[in-house]
């Protein structure tokens, strides 16, 4: 576990110059676990994407302000420090007025039932021997009340969905369970045991949109903190202001007043994000994207659907797991960023390919968090959903294998306008007209394909109270597949690569564990072996 530092403890001879500079200095060391000078480059020492979303929250609560972006274009410590500038307090807002939904949101709640109720991710977290039941309910309750995304609520009427704030959450957050002295290898039964219940307790209409469980195991162990949230609220870079926000409150206590300027609004990113999305459905800038979107699924639309796609709703869960062992798996797969994103999609492409019998491959695919004019600034200390989704059209030959396919699928990810979150506006926000109605009328590809290099791993942010034990528990996920049949995601877990085929049960039982077996043949390709 990494020593605690704070800006003092950074050696004298680092000569670090400035305000800024010390603060930064004392954010990075801590998250490192290492001293730095200026002209250390973030990246080159440790860092990655991840953790530069904790250098911007840790930045805004020091007084200064900076995004995830600015450490990836300013990743020394000198020029970043150069950058910053003091926080100032941003212009009021209405946190009463109904919310727009995302375009993604759009797409679930267009075909699941039940609105998207089973849509969970059930995360489980760690704590310090010492961190008792009373602290860690302070901490959740704080949580709810600083974030709105965890007290939104559904409502649809005729006319579709919209989401309104709840002025306080009044149902129960958090309970506590007294474990005996189990081992740790008996935990993991545990949780098993008690995610359905939690996750069932979890409504996006009535609320609450998280609902967790502290493992008390007394003084001198961890305790063990169970937590599943709707999706709505959540997605896979919230765990690092989730983080933040949790091991601020048992760190400098729950009671602590939240900084009432730009932190607050900033807590409020999501609902920002989404009025400008909509603002965005009409402009010049997306029109030009539509014939790019249109041509895509034109395209695709042969090597990109099944044939045997069950009509309604999905009732039922299956889920198949492929483990390639670390000497297998690809470089680039185990660092984040883009490389590792277009290595998986290739990998998934000649899968798709070869289990259909026929070249080329259209996938669904998430997009990467890329600056963009329909990005927000700054999400470092947001909790929201977040995620986009577009479609992509990758070539594959017959019988080619997925490390020679990268080239290729890296150079047309790199070309998607936008990185892709114009395609769900056209498609569910803009004005209806005849062009988007052509598009809206193209069938979208029924594979979602996701890869996360550190979404198996344990997340620690310092050395601090609490952090994420290990990657989301498997739960039913009914709600996405009633949108997509079939899902890929693969993520690094103790250096091993874990893929996951999610599907539909209504899909033959054998054709699935033919694709599965495909995808780690492909996968094992990108490391030239296979």
């Amino acid at each position: 576990m990494p020593p605690r530092l704070d800006a003092a403890a950074v050696p004298e001879q680092t000569a670090l110059d400035g305000h800024a500079e010390r603060v930064l200095a004392g954010i990075w060391a801590e998250l490192l676990g290492r001293p730095v000078g200026p002209d250390d480059d973030f990246f080159a020492v440790g860092g990655d994407s991840v953790l530069s979303v904790a250098v911007a929250a840790r930045a805004e609560r020091a007084g200064l302000a900076l995004t995830p972006h600015d450490v990836l274009v300013h990743p020394t410590l000198r020029d970043l420090a150069a950058l910053a500038a003091p926080a100032s307090r941003a212009a009021h807002d209405d946190p009463d007025e109904p919310i727009a939904l995302s375009p993604l949101m759009h797409a679930i709640l267009d075909k699941a039932p039940d609105h998207g109720r089973d849509l969970i991710v059930a995360e489980v977290l760690e704590t310090t021997p010492g961190v008792r039941a009373d602290a860690v309910r302070a901490a959740l309750d704080r949580l709810v009340r600083l974030h709105e995304p965890l007290r939104f609520r559904l409502r649809s009427n005729a006319l579709g969905h919209r989401l309104v704030r709840a002025a306080a959450e009044t149902s129960t957050v958090v309970d506590v369970r007294a474990l005996p002295l189990l081992d740790d290898a008996a935990v993991p039964a545990v949780l098993e045991a008690d995610k359905t219940e939690l996750a069932a307790a979890v409504d996006p209409v009535r609320g609450p949109m998280l609902r967790a469980r502290f493992y008390d195991r007394g003084p001198r162990r961890t305790g063990i903190l169970l937590l599943t949230v709707h999706h709505f609220a959540y997605d896979h870079i919230s765990a690092v202001p989730l983080l933040e926000e949790l091991n601020s409150a048992l760190r400098d206590g729950s009671s602590a007043p939240a900084r009432p300027d730009r932190s607050d609004v900033r807590r409020r990113t999501w609902r920002h994000w989404t009025e400008r999305l909509l603002k965005s459905a009409q402009s010049d800038e997306l029109a030009g994207e539509l014939g790019h979107w249109t041509a895509v699924l034109e395209a695709g639309r042969t090597v990109g659907t099944l044939s045997d796609r069950p009509a309604g709703p999905c009732t039922g869960t299956a889920m198949l797991r492929r483990t390639l062992p670390a000497e297998r798996v690809a470089p680039e797969l185990k660092v984040s960023g883009a490389a590792g994103r277009e290595a998986a999609a290739a990998a998934v492409a000649c899968a798709w390919s070869r289990w259909r019998g026929q070249p080329d491959a259209c996938l669904l695919t998430v997009g990467s968090g890329t600056p963009s004019p329909y990005r927000p600034d700054d999400r470092s200390l947001a909790l929201g959903w977040f995620t986009s989704a577009h479609p992509v059209l990758l070539p594959v030959g017959p019988g080619q294998r997925a490390d020679t396919v990268v080239p290729a699928a890296a150079e047309i990810l790199r070309s998607v306008p936008n990185d892709g979150v114009g395609y769900g506006i056209l498609r569910h926000l803009s004005p209806l007209t005849p062009a988007t109605a052509a598009l809206r009328g193209l069938p979208e590809p029924d594979l979602l394909v996701e890869h996360t290099a550190t979404g198996g791993e344990e997340l620690r942010t310092g050395d601090d109270p609490v952090w994420i034990r290990s990657g989301p528990l498997a739960l039913e996920q009914n709600t996405l597949l009633s949108y997509v049949p079939t899902v890929v995601t693969s993520a690094i877990s103790g250096g091993a690569l874990e893929v996951y085929l999610v599907h539909d049960d209504r899909l033959a039982a054998d054709r699935m564990n033919a694709l599965a077996d495909l995808l780690a043949e492909a996968f094992a390709e990108l490391a030239g072996q296979g």
